[in-house]
């Protein structure tokens, strides 16, 4: 695996920067001032809150707004980004995504922490691990304003709370009339707020968390069984299991985990 991670100063002694191209994946946060992206036929706007995620071989550069900008960015090589991003549903035509207006402090700690790993040679494991959580963080991030109209503050709070108590529970068996329950609220209005919040029913939000996190394991722990992840995140057993997977992903568990083993071997 290939790695470089950094922090970027805009500054007003120079109005443009210098063309990349990088030929890896590439996440970039912009966390103090604004700039602009620009590409062969788009400019966007970048301002502090915003997250860009770029594909491999993607010409851009940066333009400052203002007297000072300051980006915090990652690029990687590996098979496994390319597979979320698709899961993701990200069109593999789309050059990049963007998340604007929105405040991670999150993503930007877990970007910051592959500084101490980009130089170690010995430290992959823990590069995939901080890599896999920067990723499902930006898309499902990134899915849920692509597709969710407005909604008002009251959806908004209990759309967080029911997200929090699924990744709480999420160990659990899929019970939305236990979550609704909880919520003080019935079956029906629980669901409507997350098609509306989310695009999807709220069975398919906790069941495609369950699908994220058991990825991450297929992929971070060889010496865990399939079947252990599987109980362990509350699914029936293992034909359930499969069967779930291999409907949100397009492959079975055991092809995943190959797939994953394979392409993170370190590269020689």
């Amino acid at each position: 695996m290939a790695l470089e991670a950094g922090d970027q100063k805009l500054t007003s002694f120079f109005s443009s920067y210098q063309q990349n191209c990088l030929p890896f994946h590439q996440f970039v946060y912009c966390y103090q001032g604004s700039c602009t992206f620009h590409t062969d036929d788009t400019q966007i706007d970048i301002l502090a809150g915003t997250a860009l995620f770029m594909k491999p071989e993607l010409v851009h550069h940066y333009k400052l707004q203002g007297e000072a900008c300051g980006l915090t960015w990652v690029a990687f090589n590996g098979y496994l980004i390319q597979q979320l991003s698709a899961d993701y549903g990200m069109a593999t035509q789309e050059p990049y995504a963007v998340i604007h207006g929105q405040t991670l402090p999150a993503l930007q700690r877990e970007m910051t922490a592959l500084f101490d790993y980009a130089d170690d040679p010995f430290a992959l494991q823990q590069l995939s691990t901080v890599l896999y959580r920067i990723t499902i963080e930006f898309f499902i991030a990134w899915k849920r304003r692509a597709i969710a109209p407005r909604y008002d503050n009251t959806q908004d709070a209990i759309a967080a709370a029911a997200t929090r108590w699924i990744r709480t529970n999420i160990s659990e068996p899929a019970n939305v009339s236990l979550l609704a329950e909880e919520l003080r609220l019935s079956r029906q209005h629980l669901c409507r707020i997350f098609q509306q919040r989310f695009g999807i029913s709220t069975k398919a939000y906790w069941t495609r968390l369950k699908i994220a996190q058991s990825q991450q394991q297929l992929a971070q722990y060889p010496h865990k069984t399939i079947k252990e992840i599987a109980l362990e995140l509350g699914f029936v057993n293992m034909s359930h299991f499969n069967k779930v997977f291999r409907q949100v992903t397009g492959s079975s568990p055991g092809t995943f985990r190959s797939s994953c083993m394979t392409r993170l071997l370190p590269e020689t």
